[in-house]
């Protein structure tokens, strides 16, 4: 998908995405994504998962056999109390 979708914004086939290609690939991005909570928990695991995934990719990993991106609930704290 990833490279169907920067063939698809590369306009001018140059191998290289210019600043209105890459603007029109991340607003397509943009319509797949679901919203998830804004918290640090989210936030560490997309962070993690996207250092894995460029590795791999780095390292020569076929794009089709990564798995996508699934976030975990792991559970909330609420601060209850004074602080007395």
């Amino acid at each position: 998908q990833v490279k169907a979708s920067f063939e698809k914004a590369d306009l001018n086939r140059d191998g290289k995405l210019q600043i209105s290609e890459l603007k029109s690939l991340l607003d397509e991005a943009d319509k797949l994504l679901r919203p998830l909570p804004a918290t640090a928990q989210v936030a560490n695991q997309e962070g993690k998962f996207l250092a894995q995934r460029l590795n791999k990719l780095a390292r020569g990993t076929d794009e089709k056999d990564l798995e996508p991106f699934r976030y975990r609930h792991l559970g909330s704290l609420a601060y209850v109390g004074g602080d007395k």
